[in-house]
């Protein structure tokens, strides 16, 4: 599924990013490898520094402007895949508000009927 990392406004001047890094967006475009209702994991093509203040924001597909979530989050862990570069992002969830909770309970409810067998089996 298609994320994004956005840096808020205020930390702006505090995470330092490569040239180029931001999509025609305004956003570092990854793919999500894991969610939960405690924090995200994805794959991005730009190094985002530990303890980073980001919005997460999930999509239907890369070309989407709209998110299905909107989360602000910390980025926790970063792990360099291979040299393309590839980085492992692993973000915890920061301070949920009512909205973002709704969003990503809707989409972990939608991801756990993917595939979900009717009735008895």
């Amino acid at each position: 599924m298609a994320a994004s990392l956005t840096i808020p406004e205020p930390a702006l001047g505090q995470v330092r990013l490569a040239a180029g890094a931001l999509s025609r967006f305004g956003r570092i475009e990854g793919t999500l490898v894991d969610i939960s209702g405690g924090g995200a994991g994805l794959v991005v093509g730009e190094y985002v520094p530990r303890w980073s203040p980001v919005i997460l924001g999930v999509h239907r597909t890369a070309e989407s402007e709209t998110a299905l979530v909107s989360a602000a989050a910390v980025v926790r862990r970063v792990r360099m895949l291979d040299r393309r570069p590839s980085y492992l992002i692993g973000l915890g969830f920061d301070g949920l508000d009512d909205r973002a909770r709704g969003e990503l309970e809707s989409l972990l409810a939608e991801i756990d009927g993917v595939g979900a067998l009717e009735g008895p089996a």
